[in-house]
C-alpha cells in the first residue's frame, strides 16, 4: 500500500498511526485487509528497526486469516533488507513455526523476483539453499515469476 511505503518525512500520511501501526490495515474493508496486512511489516519495520521478533509476534497473535498475509509481507520486508544477502531473510523465516514458515518464504521468492524482474535469482536461491526442504514453495513461486515475466514463452 502506498501508504506505507512513502517517504513520510517528504510525504506525510494521514493514514499512518505510529502508536498503533495496523490501525490503517485495521480500518480497511475485508478485500483490502490481506493486501494491507501484507504491506504492513514494511510500516512496522520502519518504526521499529530490525525488530522482526516483535513483528512476528504481532503477526502470530492476529486473530483472522490475515496473520498468513503478514508473515508472507515479514519475509518480502526481509528480503527488501537483506538483497544482498538471502541467507539472512531465510534467517528470519527460520524464526516462523512450520507452519507458517512456507508464508515467509513464499514473501522473500516474491520480493526477490519483482526485485530483479526475473526468476533466476530466485532459483539460484532456491537451487542452493531452500531445495530439497521449500522445493513445492519454490516450484510454485517460480512458476507465478515465470509467467508474471513472460519467460516461459
Amino acid at each position: 500500500m502506498e501508504n506505507f511505503e512513502a517517504d513520510t518525512t517528504l510525504h506525510p500520511s494521514q493514514y499512518l498511526y505510529p502508536d498503533d501501526p495496523y490501525k490503517t490495515c485495521r480500518d480497511e474493508s475485508p478485500i483490502e485487509k490481506g493486501v494491507c496486512t501484507f504491506y504492513f511489516p514494511r510500516y512496522f519495520l520502519r518504526i521499529h528497526p530490525n525488530a522482526y521478533d516483535q513483528l512476528h509476534t504481532f503477526c502470530i497473535e492476529l486473530t483472522d486469516e490475515t496473520s498468513d498475509a503478514c508473515i508472507k509481507g515479514m519475509g518480502s520486508a526481509a528480503m527488501k533488507q537483506w538483497i544482498l544477502n538471502p541467507t539472512k531473510a531465510i534467517d528470519i523465516c527460520s524464526m516462523v513455526s512450520p507452519a507458517q514458515r512456507s508464508y515467509c518464504i513464499e514473501g522473500l521468492l516474491s520480493y526477490m523476483i519483482v526485485h530483479y524482474a526475473t526468476t533466476k535469482p530466485a532459483k539460484e536461491l532456491c537451487d542452493s539453499t531452500l531445495r530439497p526442504n521449500w522445493d513445492s514453495v519454490c516450484t510454485r513461486m517460480l512458476k507465478q515469476g515465470a509467467d508474471a515475466y513472460l519467460e516461459n514463452e
